[in-house]
């Protein structure tokens, strides 16, 4: 491995070597590095470019995009619930949450599908003046992503709950909803790596 953007996974791969704390990891290393040397030219530029990124776990770097696949199918659900128009005063509604579509990032090869699925609660109370109004929500989801060309999966549980408030002008014609949310993200990883041969491993993430 050479050049600045690697130092750092350089540095961490050869203290794993150094301590010989997890033999696990240290037998896993020195299996790639037997199995990158006995390769030569086009394909030990390839096979090295591959595991590196195997190593440094490209395929999870985009989980700001899986957190906002998970924020939208949310937002979807309040404006929903939040747009529907209800006579009687003081409301509950209630939305059922499905989302689902096909993610792909061209560069850093990162594609997978994705289901998101959950209930969302809403309380609605009347203000002061007809046309404005206040409340919470409260929102649970369980999501799941798979990678394209790997086993690789992840389950990601949701909890979310939220302050809204609609305050009207111009006689109605025109309305300003503010929000805050809060949302508790925990993710379960099933990674499957290929390096010298297949590895896998569970992780567990908030």
């Amino acid at each position: 491995i050479s050049g600045n953007e690697f130092d750092s996974l350089g540095d961490g791969l050869d203290s794993v070597l150094g301590k010989n704390e997890n033999q696990k990891d240290v037998e896993a290393l020195k299996n790639l590095n037997s199995y990158l040397d006995s390769l030569s030219g086009i394909n030990f530029e390839k096979e090295s470019e591959r595991s590196i990124k195997e190593v440094r776990g490209d395929i999870y770097s985009n989980i700001q995009d899986r957190i906002n696949d998970i924020e939208n199918a949310f937002n979807l659900s309040f404006d929903e619930m939040n747009s529907s128009y209800n006579k009687t005063k003081d409301t509950d509604k209630y939305s059922v949450i499905y989302s689902g579509g096909h993610f792909k990032d061209s560069d850093i090869n990162s594609n997978y599908d994705y289901d998101v699925k959950g209930l969302m609660y809403m309380r609605d109370i009347d203000g002061q003046v007809y046309g404005e109004k206040y409340g919470y929500s409260l929102g649970f989801a369980v999501s799941d992503f798979d990678f394209e060309n790997s086993s690789s999966k992840e389950k990601v549980y949701s909890l979310r709950s939220g302050l809204h408030n609609v305050k009207s002008f111009m006689n109605n014609k025109v309305s300003l909803l503010t929000t805050f949310d809060i949302t508790y993200n925990r993710h379960k990883s099933e990674r499957e790596m290929l390096l010298d041969r297949k590895y896998k491993l569970s992780l567990i993430h908030i």
